[in-house]
């Protein structure tokens, strides 16, 4: 879960990750309101179920430090928390980009 101690980046252009159920990897956004308009207008997206072509799918946006300046040196300290998803119960929780999930408790 997002903790007190993070914030979201934000900019005039925010970078997102979305993930689709079943796909091998995230795939990356340089702009979250590509991400957003995309995926909610995607030919495939079903407004009865919130699914992309019956699969789930998770949307992951940038968080650092509160306070901290995000450089070269330190983009290590980037945590990716879910902001956005057909799964309401994975929002705000820190996305696993090994296992393609949310990470466990």
């Amino acid at each position: 879960m997002i903790t007190k101690d993070y914030e979201e980046i934000l900019g005039f252009a925010v970078p997102v990750y979305r993930f689709v159920e079943g796909e091998d990897s995230e795939y990356f956004w340089v702009d979250l309101q590509n991400c957003v308009y995309y995926t909610y207008h995607d030919e495939e997206y079903d407004e009865g179920t919130g699914l992309i072509g019956g699969k789930n799918w998770w949307m992951m946006f940038p968080y650092k430090p509160k306070g901290t300046t995000i450089t070269e040196e330190n983009q290590n300290l980037i945590k990716w928390f879910v902001g956005d998803s057909s799964k309401e119960e994975d929002v705000d929780k820190e996305w696993d980009f090994d296992k393609h999930r949310v990470k466990e408790e």
